[in-house]
């Protein structure tokens, strides 16, 4: 992915968040690696987030420089997609693997870095999480195996809330919030 690539993709990003999204909601760590993935489309490799990004592309030699720039951001959007998706909990069960290995070394550095907890869902793996809580994990597992795979009106619930707090955004707390939820 070129330079060019990298701006436009940076453009389409802001779109989908502020025009298609309407500005949604997030939690602060993920706003965080919203914005620190987005930032790296367009930085130069000495502005690379976090340090050892940058200490990486200086190690790159020329021309595998561009291909490894757009394997970076092409991963750092899944992780954001994947911290996105166990923040509204409409896709049941997500997990992102485990990251423990050393080809993760660097994914790892930039979710630390936005202050993501690697101990906390859906970044540990679920058999390492069913060492912690194995009565639970073991739940969790049962009742997604066992679900009838019709969500439809939970989704059309939690999609009209959303709707409402994008209305809501920056207006209120949570008290309007529940009455908007209440009367609607």
């Amino acid at each position: 992915m070129s330079e060019a690539e990298r701006n436009d993709l940076f453009e389409q990003v802001t779109d989908w968040y502020y025009t298609d999204g309407n500005g949604m909601l997030l939690t602060d760590k993920t706003r965080q690696l919203y914005l620190k993935a987005k930032q790296n489309l367009r930085y130069s490799d000495d502005e690379l987030f976090p340090a050892s990004l940058c200490a990486e592309a200086h190690r790159r030699e020329i021309g595998e420089q561009e291909r490894w720039r757009s394997e970076v951001s092409r991963r750092q959007l899944s992780l954001l997609r994947t911290q996105m998706k166990a923040d509204l909990a409409i896709y049941g069960i997500v997990s992102a693997g485990s990251l423990h290995g050393p080809e993760h070394r660097l994914e790892r550095d930039f979710l630390e870095a936005c202050g993501i907890n690697l101990e906390d869902e859906p970044w540990i793996h679920p058999a390492e999480a069913a060492g912690r809580d194995e009565d639970q994990s073991r739940r969790a597992w049962v009742a997604l195996a066992t679900s009838s795979g019709n969500s439809g009106s939970i989704k059309c619930g939690v999609n009209r809330i959303k709707k409402i707090k994008r209305q809501l955004c920056g207006r209120a707390g949570i008290e309007l919030l529940r009455k908007m939820i209440l009367l609607q």
